[in-house]
């Protein structure tokens, strides 16, 4: 991690254990060196500052260019911290061209699969953007679950509600082609529902 990324990640996650109610399952195994693709779902806009939080390196993330123009300091503070501004132009073309340049350099990136929040907190159908970027730039990904992101800050205080982020074992995509992107994408889904399952039997732990 560049000192930027780690001294803020070492004094939230510090004050995230005193303050609110958080419990990270299977941070070890992100691998710490090397291209890789954390796959979440995706429920609110606490989604990717929890996912760097949680992680045990430092994450880029594909963002709307609108988040941008926000105001000044916005925009200045997501890009600071690994924000990279995309157009969602047809295909997704930029986002994926984008998202290969950051993995061949090495580095990890944080893409929901569902390609949008999910308002009911249930999981959407999957596109197919994190399957073909793994193939194509041979990435492992990290399927992962976050429950209680929805409840907001305000109840983590509280303790009213609990938030858990748990990740599971990589997924290689040496034996996938683009002819079985469904099928990566299948399995990819299969296992954050299985990790899912494993947050819920343990959300009172």
């Amino acid at each position: 991690m560049r000192p930027k990324w780690f001294i803020p990640w070492l004094i939230l996650n510090f004050l995230a254990k005193i303050v609110i109610n958080i419990k990270i399952y299977g941070r070890n195994k992100i691998p710490k060196k090397g291209r890789v693709i954390i796959a979440p779902n995706h429920t609110s806009f606490w989604d990717p500052p929890l996912i760097g939080l949680a992680a045990n390196r430092e994450v880029f993330y594909l963002a709307k260019e609108g988040l941008f123009e926000v105001n000044k300091f916005f925009a200045w503070l997501i890009k600071t911290y690994n924000a990279i501004p995309l157009k969602r132009e047809k295909g997704g073309i930029g986002a994926i061209k984008k998202a290969k340049e950051l993995l061949k350099k090495g580095l990890c990136i944080c893409i929901f699969p569902e390609g949008t929040r999910s308002k009911t907190g249930e999981l959407l159908p999957f596109k197919n953007g994190v399957s073909l970027l793994a193939i194509k730039t041979k990435s492992p990904v990290i399927p992962a679950y976050i429950k209680g992101a929805r409840d907001g800050f305000l109840k983590w205080m509280l303790r009213k509600r609990k938030l858990i982020i748990a990740f599971g074992d990589p997924i290689y995509p040496k034996f996938f082609n683009n002819k079985k992107l469904s099928e990566f994408t299948k399995i990819l889904r299969e296992n954050i529902l299985k990790i899912k399952e494993f947050v819920e039997k343990n959300k009172e732990v």
